[in-house]
């Protein structure tokens, strides 16, 4: 099967677990007879699932597969823990996290964090993650490297190593309500572990950024809700 075809119907689940047939095909731009071929496979492989209504709904597996088929798309580097960086930013003092909109953990929260590709400079993917989620710039702190590995069903589901940074914005700052990855939200430091829907690694990450370690490594094992939230 043509992996391109498969990530073009897969992509089409970016920002939503659960379409309708009509709308994998207008997203897509395919034919009926041709979406539905693909959709058919994709289902056959357990990438997507028929729900009761007749809607198609993207699996666990079918994020893996979205995942691994954007690295190879964009060239990135196939060999795991992918590098990323991350910034913890703190604004009158409370942190800043993102409940993000996009796959593979839409309405979790999380922190602000971005790919970098092989050829690309950390700072720069860094000042572009700022500027597009948080829409502000700053001179960011490297504090160390934290490496997050996520199994499924005994399988590694994704492994980052993230580059984390600390910024403090100033009291002026202007923080947007939202971007196209996901809704800003400020919160206190001791307010983590009663946020909605947080990240496996979301307090774990912050008290790495207080510890004054150069590295750390953990293992989370994700359950369905994780990966694909109850309607």
């Amino acid at each position: 099967m043509n992996e391109g075809a498969i990530l073009r119907i897969l992509r089409c689940y970016l920002e939503t677990n659960i379409l309708s047939f009509s709308s994998i095909c207008k997203q897509a731009n395919y034919p009926t007879d041709l979406g539905g071929y693909y959709i058919r496979h994709l289902v056959s492989t357990n990438s997507l699932t028929k729900t009761a209504r007749g809607q198609y709904k993207i699996t666990p597996y079918g994020k893996q597969q979205f995942l691994r088929l954007e690295k190879r798309q964009s060239r990135s580097a196939l060999a795991q823990p992918r590098l990323c960086v991350m910034a913890i930013v703190k604004h009158e003092g409370k942190c800043i996290v993102i409940r993000r909109r996009q796959q593979p953990f839409i309405g979790i929260a999380e922190w602000p964090a971005a790919t970098v590709s092989s050829g690309n400079q950390m700072t720069d993917v860094l000042q572009e993650l700022l500027q597009t989620r948080l829409g502000v710039v700053a001179a960011p702190t490297l504090l160390g490297f934290f490496r997050r590995i996520d199994m499924y069903d005994d399988t590694v589901f994704d492994d980052k190593l993230f580059a984390v940074h600390a910024a403090e914005l100033a009291p002026n700052s202007v923080i947007p309500k939202s971007s196209p990855f996901g809704e800003n939200v400020l919160v206190a430091a001791d307010e983590l572990a009663t946020l909605p829907k947080p990240a496996r690694a979301l307090q774990d990450i912050y008290a790495f950024s207080q510890a004054a370690v150069p590295y750390r490594e953990q293992r989370y094992r994700l359950v369905l809700e994780d990966i694909v939230p109850a309607d």
